[in-house]
Order: C-alpha cells, then structure tokens, then sequence
C-alpha cells in the first residue's frame, strides 16, 4: 500500500503458598514480567497443585518402587526448611526472582530420606521441583527402581485434550517437527540412547481445548527418561523420570530424581507458549553466567587450521571490514593432533608443530589484536584409545568401554590403539576434576573466550555396560546408576568452568542439538542447532518448531551465492560464516545485516501463522511480536507461485499501526488499525521467496491494555 493512510488494496507469587560485549546492553529488550503473563499465566492452579501435592499431602510428589511397592504405601515424616529469596541476573535492568524452600521427607521403614527442593517464581505461574533420595541405612538400602520425578495430576479439569510435543535433533530434514495427539487414553515418550533432546524434546503443552487452560510439563534431565500421559474421568495424570532405574545404594550413597517444571496458563496453546518463553529467557538461558548474551552472535571460521591460514582469513576480514559483522573467531574440530585420522579422533588436547608452531595461543594473540574473540571446539567426554586422555585416565579407571561381552572392559590392556568408542567416566568424581582442570588449564593458557563443546557419541550402551560389571563386582543391582552420577557429574563440569571463566560463554553441541535438556540450557546455548542445517527449507521447519521451545540457537548459512531466501531461512541469535576470497565480503556484509535485523525479533512472542508444512511445497508464515514495544514481524516462506492470508496475533485492536514490507519500506509503507491487520494480510509471490512484514504501533497509542484475540 503505497498511501500511508489507506488499507492495502490486497488486504483482505507464584509465591509458594508454603512459608562482556557478548553481555547483552540495558536499552536491548529483555523478557520480564508483563501483563500479558498475568493475563494468561494461571497462578491459582500453580498454588493449588503445590496445595494439593506438597503442602497437604505426607508423601513426596516423587515416586520409586520398593520391595514390590510404591513408595507411597509407606509411611514418611515430612519437615519443612526455611524459605530463602534467589534473584537471577541481579546486575541487569530487569532481574527475576525466585522462591526456594528443602522439604525433608523421611521413611523410617526403608531407611531413605529424600530432600525436596521446591522453586516457585515471583513472576510466573511456575512449579518446578528437585529431588535428591539418600540411603540412610547403615548399609545397603533396599532395592529401588522405578524413578519417577512426577506421579500426580497435571490436570484435574474435564475436556477435551490436545498433547503438544516436538521431535528433538535427529541430524534430520524434521529436526525439531511439532507433534500434536489427541489424548484420549494415553500416551508415552522415550529418549534411551543418552541424549535427552535426540528422538523427543522433554518438554509438553497439554491444552484443554474446553476450558481454555493447560498445562507446560518439562522433565529436566541430561540423560534417558520416559514420560507417560494418561486420561481418567478425572482429569490428566503424568508419570515421568528416568527411563530405567533398578538398583540398591551402599552406605552413603544417593541418587537424583530428574527435575521436574510444571506451568500453568489460561487461553490457548499458544499463550502457553509465551508464558513459557517469556519465562525462559527471564529465568533461565544464560543463569548461570548471570547475564544474558547480547541478541547476535556471529562466528567466523578458516577453511584450514594452520596458522598462516588463520592469519590470511583475519587479514581478509579486516581488509574488507567485514571485521566489523563479527563477534569471534572459531576453529572447529580437528585442530588438535588427530594422529594423522581424521577430526574424530579426538583426545590429544594439544596442537601440532606443522600447524601451530607456538600452539594455539599464538592464533589467540591474532584474534584478540584483531578485536574478535577466541571460540573453540573441544569433545572431551569422547577420546580414542591411545590418546594423551586415555593415558592420563587409565590409572583411575575413568574409561568406559563397552566389550564385546555388553560389560565394561576391565582390563585396558586388551583394548586396540585407535578404537573411537571411549567415554569419560563422568560418574567418578575424580574424572569430573580432571576435565574441569584440563579444560580451565587449557583456556587460561590459549586465551579462550567461547567454550564450544560437543558429544558424538550415545553413552547409553556405555552407562549399561559399567552398571553390569558394577553389578558384577558388588553382588547389587546397579541399572541407571552410572547414567544417574554421569548426569550430575556433567553439571559439575559446567560449573567448575563458570567458576574460573564467569566471563565465559559455553555452546553446548552433541551432535546437534541432541543435549539441550533446561538444565544445560541455564549453562549454555546452543550454536548448532542441528547437525542438518544446510538445507534452505528445513533450516525454515526448524524454526518453526524450535521457536517453541527455544530462545537462542545458531546456524549457518548453506550456500557461497548468499541470497535473501537463504539468510532469511536461517533465523537464529548465532550464525557461522566462512571467507576465502575477497569478492565474497560484500554479500556476507549485506547478509549478516539483514539477519542481525531479524534477530533481534526473535527474543519476543511467538507465533506460527500457518501449520507446519514438512517437506510439501505449501507456503509456511511465522510471527514474533512485542505487545510492549508495540512492535513485531511475520515473515513468509514461498516454495512454489503462491498467494498467503497472513493473519498476525498480538496486536491492540483498536491502536494504529504502520505497516511494510522489508524490502520496499517507502512503496508499501502504510497505516492501519490492528484489527484490520488481524484480519489477514493478502502476500502474493513467486517460489523461494521469503517476504518480511514489519509493523510498529503509531506514536502516541498505549499497549498498557493489549488484546490478543485471534481475528480470522
């Protein structure tokens, strides 16, 4: 619409009841606390479900089986600790605020004793809870498996229910697909091989489609877990925890329960949706760094790791002034000695003469006196055999490898130089300070700034195989023991990196996104968002559904002819890009600014506008809006000549909005009020194209009172 005042021709607490420059800047938006959460956040059912399942009820919400019984058909004593006040992001503008309280469950009869720790947010209608179980008998406890870190009701509405789910990271075309199930009996999810976010994400929207509420459920843990969804007269119940627990704990020993996160809300999935995000961001993804990541993150990599390489691509960089598009420098795997294999064999954590005479440090200096800082890829959990690692380790029995007999081997001498299947023991603590040392070591010495870790490998058949000879050795079950310590010890090498790196960013990869459980995404990001992220229309599916759950994630653009339809397909926060020649500069500048611009939508409420389209040829529209700034964007995938009613949410209805094309602002810029947006914008183009809208609310109006319906 070429007149700014006409229409487009087309236009058709909870309170628990119970007693760096990568730092993003103050002026950049930040989720917090808004009306739109305590319109659509549901804090009557969060406190009553605390009400209900912890402050009314002797038995702990955490469930296990003993002696042929669950656990709560005996009977525990339960002592409430003191509350205490926990602020998150403390420095920023917007700090968040949480509530936590241990409640100490005790049953005599069993000899165990299971420490809950309740989380409630002062701004969220969230319930989340840990749970640590400790065997207090003077020796063996009984036999416990069964784990389950929630056994209750989510919902005790009638209706009519709808199960939200998403695939996780398979290095597939589908990578991240929603899934939706209409829930009329049951429903069941399984991730067994070791990477929590691989075959499903464990998180879940269960929508009451007849009273217009429902639930968020999300299982936090970092290895195998099982989730159950079962409909009754009476409402939804959901048992979840570790896929598989069957053992019995010597004296002092303890075990975790996975954490468990519900959130409740009012209006339909999507509102859910934001809620969650909103308090993902606000509470959650970066925490433990204590300050949020500014909005972009951009990397950029050699063709080839030998220093007078690096030094012609930074040389390249600067000439050009693409410099100044670039947050970091990275080199990937394979810059450590290999053994003349390729970058898989990882485990000599130090460079080559021939390629880095002076070791790494040396490009350190180069990057950091060109202004960049210094990202690197490590994979220290998996190591050939043979390697500096696997000799430094071999004394304390902190390898896992799998015989040929499913048992852990043993004996190492029998073990071949060049097998890629050993894993780190991350259930000896001796192993966990071991990595944290080498890795804290490593970064002071080479001047890292970005901590990028990867895992390929599942260590599921690893955890069972040293469960079976433990099991062996000690005459006691030991099923998902390993796994349990393993998952724990994990966090700790996280946190031992933090405490001597609080400056530092860490990008969590395995394989993809393969690991990006809520508690790793509270130490980290992720870059690779996927393994399968070249393909221009997947890069598109992926986003549909990681938008869902996610709030930073990276990419990479797929081809050396960068073009709209490209950069515009590979949303993300962070990005990676490689230069070779000179003549490639201009299109990576020009790129990289039309990216960061949409960036920086992508922190805001999101909303699909269009189903998931899969690999079909139909056209597919996504929106991110801000109904405080009074600003947002939806933008339009076309694979084939195709018209699209794009039909945005979010917007005040009765407030005036300019609205325009990305790519023609002075020929289509126009302004209209926002019911007449909502009623669907008519978008008309050819084939692999992607078309932005943009939208801000006209000077003067006030969001204070926004509105959300959905006008079709």
């Amino acid at each position: 619409c070429s007149d700014p005042e006409n229409v487009p021709v087309d236009s058709q607490e909870p309170t628990s009841s119970l007693n760096s420059t990568d730092t993003a800047t103050e002026d950049e938006s930040m989720y917090t606390s808004s009306n739109y959460v305590k319109k659509y956040g549901d804090i009557q059912s969060a406190n009553q479900w605390i009400e209900d399942y912890i402050k009314n009820s002797d038995k702990p919400p955490v469930t296990f089986q003993s002696t042929g019984k669950s656990s709560h058909s005996f009977s525990w004593e339960k002592e409430f600790g003191e509350s205490k006040k926990v602020v998150y992001f403390e420095n920023e503008a917007k700090p968040s605020e949480s509530t936590m309280q241990d409640i100490n469950y005790v049953c005599k009869e069993l000899g165990i004793r299971i420490k809950l720790t309740l989380i409630t947010y002062t701004d969220y209608p969230v319930v989340e809870y840990t749970a640590v179980l400790y065997n207090e008998v003077d020796g063996n406890s009984p036999r416990i498996s069964n784990l389950l870190s929630v056994d209750s009701k989510i919902e005790s509405k009638t209706g009519d229910y709808l199960l939200h789910a998403s695939r996780g990271a398979n290095t597939a075309y589908n990578d991240f697909e929603p899934l939706s199930f209409e829930l009329t009996k049951s429903k069941h999810f399984e991730v067994t091989n070791g990477k929590p976010t691989s075959t499903y994400i464990p998180y879940f929207n269960l929508e009451n489609r007849v009273e217009n509420t429902g639930t968020i459920s999300i299982i936090n843990w970092q290895g195998n877990w099982k989730a159950d969804f079962s409909k009754t007269d009476s409402g939804i119940t959901l048992k979840a925890g570790q896929y598989s627990t069957d053992m019995v704990l010597q004296k002092g020993e303890s075990i975790d329960f996975p954490g468990t996160v519900l959130l409740f809300y009012k209006g339909d999935r999507m509102n859910g949706q934001n809620v969650y995000r909103r308090w993902l961001y606000s509470c959650n993804q970066f925490r433990e760094q204590g300050k949020h990541m500014k909005e972009t993150n951009v990397l950029v990599c050699s063709p080839q790791y030998m220093i007078h390489v690096d030094r012609r691509t930074l040389d390249l960089c600067q000439k050009t002034g693409l410099i100044e598009y670039i947050d970091k420098y990275n080199i990937d795997g394979g810059w450590y000695d290999t053994q003349g294999q390729t970058w898989f064999t990882t485990g000599n954590w130090y460079t080559l003469k021939t390629t880095y005479p002076k070791g790494i440090s040396q490009l350190s200096d180069y990057v950091h006196d060109a202004g960049l800082k210094f990202a690197v890829w490590y994979e220290p959990e998996r190591v050939a055999w043979g390697t500096w690692t696997t000799d430094q380790l071999k004394d304390i029995g902190g390898l896992i490898v799998v015989g040929s007999d499913g048992k852990a081997v043993t004996d190492y001498s029998k073990v071949s130089k060049g097998n890629c299947y050993v894993v780190l023991d991350y259930s000896n603590p001796e192993v966990v300070k071991w990595v944290i040392d080498l890795l804290n070591t490593q970064f002071k010495e080479n001047k890292i700034d970005q901590y990028r870790q990867d895992f390929n490998l599942y260590p599921a058949d690893h955890w069972t195989a040293l469960d079976r000879t433990r099991k062996d050795q000690l005459g006691i079950p030991r099923t998902g023991y390993t796994e349990n310590k393993y998952c724990t010890g994990y966090l700790e090498v996280y946190a031992g990196i933090l405490a001597e790196n609080p400056e530092m960013y860490i990008d969590a990869c395995a394989s993809g996104g393969m690991r990006n459980d809520l508690s790793t995404i509270r130490y980290s990001f992720m870059h690779t968002r996927s393994d399968y992220w070249a393909d221009i229309e997947s890069a598109q599916l992926q986003t549909y559904g990681s938008s869902m759950w996610f709030m930073y994630w990276g990419t990479g653009f797929s081809s050396d002819d960068l073009n709209d339809y490209d950069v515009r397909s590979h949303l993300s926060n962070s990005i990676g890009i490689g230069i070779s020649k000179e003549s490639q500069a201009d299109a990576l500048k020009n790129a990289l600014t039309d990216w960061k611009h949409l960036a920086s939508y992508l922190f805001w409420d999101y909303y699909p506008l269009s189903d998931y389209v899969g690999s079909s040829k139909q056209t597919m529209s996504l929106q991110y809006d801000s109904p405080e700034e009074g600003k947002g964007m939806f933008i339009t995938y076309f694979r084939k000549n195709d018209t699209f009613v794009a039909t945005p949410r979010g917007l005040d209805p009765n407030a005036s909005y300019r609205i325009w094309n990305m790519d023609d602002k002075e020929g289509t810029l126009c302004t209209m009020k926002g019911s007449e947006i909502m009623k669907g914008i008519t978008i008309t183009s050819k084939a692999s194209t992607a078309i932005v809208y943009e939208y801000e609310l006209v000077e003067g109006q006030d969001t204070t009172e926004f509105q959300t319906e959905f006008v079709k």
